[in-house]
């Protein structure tokens, strides 16, 4: 089970997940349900699976030092990113 909330996606085991627009919750349910199917989960590999869905998708891992777990931004348009 995970937490949605303000376009964050908490999930019991793995990353942060960021969904940009924030104001797209059917989005973060699509990220959410395809993150959960693929498995050796990478932000590459999100990317890739949802662009079947979100052709203009782009998956980023926040990289930041002493973060306690990862955090990936999901931008529905590229252009955002």
């Amino acid at each position: 089970m995970s937490a949605l909330r303000d376009g964050a996606i908490d999930l019991e085991r793995g990353p942060r997940i960021i969904c940009i627009p924030s104001s797209d919750p059917e989005m973060c349910r699509v990220v959410e349900r395809i993150y959960k199917s693929i498995p050796w989960v990478t932000p590459d590999r999100l990317q890739s699976a949802l662009r079947e869905v979100y052709p203009n998708v782009l998956v980023r891992r926040r990289e930041l030092s002493d973060e306690p777990m990862p955090t990936w931004y999901v931008f529905r348009d590229r252009a955002t990113g």
